[in-house]
């Protein structure tokens, strides 16, 4: 409820809740922290969890998906991540998606 109160669909909020899962499951198999924090760069994590998202080769997520939800997959993994406190990083020091991940 706290999502859609602050103008987001629930839909939308229960995607991002579900690509949260998915971060999660992914970085628990490589034994890294779902936030990312013991990596020095996480843009290459980002790279390879969003070529497996695309693929359909992650558990639970789709099958083949487009680019565009790509992108929404790290949008809300970034933002999931900044409403526990730590930055974003898909986004740059400037607010701009980070040419590596586009």
């Amino acid at each position: 409820m706290h999502d859609v109160a602050n103008g987001q669909s629930r839909s939308r909020a229960n995607a991002a809740s579900s690509t949260w899962t998915i971060w999660c499951d992914f970085c628990r198999s490589l034994a890294m922290d779902p936030a990312a924090l013991n990596v020095p760069d996480p843009i290459a994590l980002l790279q390879v969890f969003a070529h497996q998202y695309r693929t359909g080769a992650l558990p639970l997520s789709h099958a083949q998906v487009h680019s565009p939800m790509v992108g929404d997959a790290l949008h809300a993994v970034g933002q999931t991540l900044a409403h526990l406190g730590h930055p974003d990083p898909h986004l740059t020091t400037s607010g701009a998606s980070n040419l590596r991940l586009q």
